[in-house]
């Protein structure tokens, strides 16, 4: 008599148990996907206001000798790091509209104040002059300058926008003003 009443108090209260559980079951589930989801895209904001640079290069100096000091910082984007190698192909046009292209490889060391960038090799020259490089990119980012255009800076002078992308894993653009 008592295992027939314990027989139907389990098949009665079984099937609710079983809802319960997948019910259980399946918050859960929708709660571990909801918080991925939220994370992945946390992480695509993140990723994506990092890789989002805006860099003004303040100076360019030029000597006779063949060396270059050039001041470059970060005006946007978060964690602000240094490079220690830099690749950068520049293209632009010339006055008289020629296309020019050439290749800045940099191998940058520490320096007080800077980095000391031991050679810059120029594709088709075959000199490497030495190069000052003051510079807040990501580390080991190799940046490709679309465009080296001619601009009219204000409040006077004129200088040059360049459009770079990162290649590698970042595709995104970064912007510098030369002046």
């Amino acid at each position: 008599m008592r295992v027939s009443l314990a027989r139907r108090a389990i098949s009665s209260v079984l099937p609710g148990l079983l809802i319960a559980m997948a019910i259980l079951t399946l918050t859960v589930y929708s709660i571990h996907l909801l918080s991925s989801s939220i994370a992945t895209f946390a992480q695509l904001i993140k990723t994506s206001r990092r890789a989002e640079q805006i860099i003004a290069i303040r100076n360019i100096m030029a000597y006779s000798n063949g060396s270059i000091v050039v001041s470059i910082a970060n005006i946007g984007g978060s964690a602000i790091e240094r490079v220690s190698e830099l690749d950068i192909v520049v293209s632009y046009l010339d006055p008289s509209g020629q296309q020019i292209s050439y290749l800045l490889r940099f191998d940058l060391q520490p320096f007080p104040g800077c980095w000391w960038v031991d050679e810059i090799c120029v594709e088709g020259i075959t000199t490497c002059f030495p190069y000052h490089l003051h510079t807040f990119l990501k580390p080991g980012e190799v940046a490709l300058v679309k465009a080296l255009l001619p601009i009219q800076l204000t409040p006077g002078g004129w200088g040059y926008m360049v459009v770079v992308t990162p290649t590698g894993y970042r595709a995104e653009r970064a912007f510098a003003v030369i002046g």
